[in-house]
């Protein structure tokens, strides 16, 4: 991978997350004038709690993208390959399972949180579908991040930018007419869109590359799974953080702060996240680079600094 490549693949990350921005500032103003800032609330803390099953993701995105990375940079594209067929299963078993025993937990919450009876039965009817595109997105990272591996960003964002414009166009749609209702199926259809999206993008870049057909690979495995640990503390804070000021927010401050709150984030999270991608596309230029070669660290530090 080139600096120009590079470069191209940071640029690319950043216009994405402007282009997103937009459209999720016209989704929250649509928003925010058909249902009220109270119900944005009622839906930010049942999203941000149905959020909390991707703890059990156990770092695998941040592996595939430095493995897929280091793989290819080898020149061994099946082990790229099963790298990305092991992340996608293991995720999707993992996750699958915390979204069916945490639900219980979670209802609980929800309804200690919102405190509202009316609000309370749609904030339960939309939870269901709230973990299954928890569950969904979860795959959904490890998809982008086997094709930030492959250095093919432009897919990935062609990916992402359709995904949040279907979501704006269905909300636009639906909830004038279902209300609250609505944001359920709404969020889990377009996360399954960006799914098949990015499945067919990484598919097509694997027969580009003449990648081998993937197999179970219990050694891709086992270095998945010691280098995601390295992340999983970091996951736990951020993954944790997010519903309990939710909550916290819920239960003190009302449903109305809980939504202005659920906007303000949005918008500061979108503008960091301009930065943050850029940068972001070193981990996979780094580790094709050097390829699976561990004793880089000094030339590492080097890029990073430089950077």
């Amino acid at each position: 991978m080139s600096l120009r490549r590079l470069s191209r693949s940071a640029f690319s990350s950043s216009a994405t997350i402007i282009v997103s921005a937009l459209l999720i500032f016209e989704l929250y103003r649509f928003l925010a004038r058909s249902i009220g800032i109270d119900q944005i609330g009622v839906w930010s803390i049942v999203l941000a709690s149905a959020g909390v099953v991707r703890l059990a993701e156990i770092g695998m995105t941040g592996s595939v993208v430095k493995f897929v990375a280091s793989y290819l940079g080898a020149g061994d594209k099946q082990r790229a390959g099963n790298a990305v067929l092991v992340a996608v299963s293991v995720v999707a078993i993992t996750v699958g399972i915390a979204a069916l025993a945490l639900q219980p937990l979670v209802q609980w919450l929800i309804i200690r949180t919102v405190q509202d009876e009316a609000l309370t039965s749609i904030a339960l009817a939309l939870l269901p579908w709230a973990l299954a595109a928890a569950w969904a997105v979860s795959l959904v990272t490890v998809l982008t991040a086997a094709l930030d591996g492959s250095q093919r960003t432009d897919l990935r964002a062609l990916s992402m930018v359709t995904g949040n414009a279907l979501q704006l166009a269905l909300v636009h749609a639906f909830v004038p007419v279902y209300g609250l209702a609505a944001l359920g199926p709404i969020q889990l259809s377009f996360v399954l869109v960006q799914a098949l999206l990015l499945t067919g993008c990484l598919l097509k870049v694997a027969r580009a590359g003449r990648w081998g057909w993937p197999r179970w690979d219990a050694g891709a495995l086992r270095q998945l799974l010691r280098y995601g640990t390295a992340f999983q503390l970091t996951a736990i804070g951020q993954l944790l953080f997010e519903p309990t000021v939710r909550w916290l927010l819920g239960v003190f401050g009302g449903l109305t702060t809980a939504g202005y709150y659920e906007m303000a984030n949005r918008a500061l999270v979108q503008l960091r996240q301009v930065i943050v991608a850029a940068y972001q596309m070193l981990v996979p230029y780094l580790a094709a680079r050097f390829g699976e070669a561990g004793d880089e660290k000094a030339r590492t530090r080097a890029y990073y600094e430089k950077t």
